[in-house]
């Protein structure tokens, strides 16, 4: 990998833990969420030295049930980054992909299943199977996102951009703002080669987008019921996942403007002309967006958001 990509979240003191194995991750600032291969190693059980104990165990597996070359590949070459440790002092770690590292674990725990585990192999497939209990393809990253406090911080963001519009546009409707689901806000920030943080720094980039192809074409009355209400607190339910408090009507207009998003091909002109006919402007809404002639709202937000996160840790 020609280019080294430096840690955007997460930290040695917070690892992902289930029950009592702990794995280190961290998101890059190319947004791939990784697991230190050290990490992997000793959380399977490995205690010895060598540093290619994970590929060469896959590679013993590989000869009996054939493992596909990009699992191999992945794992045999592991993603180099920088970590900035709390002394001051910066060194370089190797980090495995998340989806590699499940599609690993399977690889291992089917292998145990099949038996070509030796006697010496099988008790690393328990902490495996532990794992797997746990997190899958579908849920990992969500689970590191936790983890590394990328999460709170995407909350934290949504909050920071809902007040910054009801503020500059004195229009309560968009406190609904931090109800959107996060991949909303993704294939935006795509589209707009934007991401999480910079939209923290910049509200009123993705403010002025979101006011555009959502508030100023959803109908009166929708508007007015989002005026006269307040949107729920968000509380975690069973899987750590957060109960839905989004507005029905609201909800439905946001499926149908990501609908049209993937429709386009990610083509912000097709979009707007798909969106222009499926949801015309609303001539009735007279809430204007305010101009901004410089970046005034600029914010320290993600630094900040590191010592809150030390405190809790």
């Amino acid at each position: 990998m020609d280019k080294t990509y430096k840690v955007a979240f997460g930290s040695e003191k917070l690892p992902l833990r289930i029950s009592k194995i702990e794995l280190p991750c961290y998101i890059l600032s190319n947004k791939q969420h990784l697991i230190t291969k050290y990490g992997i190693q000793k959380a399977l059980g490995y205690d010895g030295k060598s540093e290619t104990w994970l590929i060469d165990f896959l590679k013993d597996i590989h000869k009996f049930n054939p493992i596909t070359i990009g699992l191999l590949n992945s794992i045999e070459n592991p993603i180099s980054f920088e970590i900035n440790r709390h002394d001051g002092l910066n060194y370089m770690i190797e980090g495995i992909d998340s989806i590699a590292f499940i599609e690993a674990c399977k690889v291992i725990s089917l292998a145990k299943k099949d038996g070509y585990l030796n006697v010496n192999q099988v008790r690393f497939s328990k902490s495996v199977d532990h794992i797997l209990s746990t997190a899958n393809e579908l849920n990992i990253n969500n689970l590191i996102d936790a983890a590394t406090g990328f999460e709170f911080f995407k909350e934290n963001a949504k909050d920071h951009l809902q007040r910054f519009l009801v503020k500059n546009t004195a229009d309560t409707s968009f406190q609904w703002v931090k109800t959107f689901p996060d991949e909303f806000f993704e294939i935006l920030f795509e589209m707009q080669e934007s991401d999480w943080i910079s939209s923290n720094q910049k509200p009123q980039l993705i403010g002025k987008t979101i006011y555009e192809i959502v508030f100023s074409r959803i109908p009166n009355d929708l508007l007015e019921e989002l005026r006269i209400s307040n949107p729920k607190r968000a509380y975690k339910r069973k899987g750590d996942k957060f109960q839905d408090i989004q507005h029905p009507k609201l909800k439905e207009y946001i499926i149908s403007i990501l609908s049209l998003l993937k429709a386009s091909g990610y083509s912000w002109n097709i979009f707007q002309q798909l969106l222009n006919r499926a949801h015309p402007k609303n001539s009735n809404f007279t809430t204007k967006f305010p101009q901004f002639t410089e970046d005034s709202e600029k914010s320290n937000e993600l630094s900040a958001f590191n010592k809150t996160l030390l405190k809790i840790t």
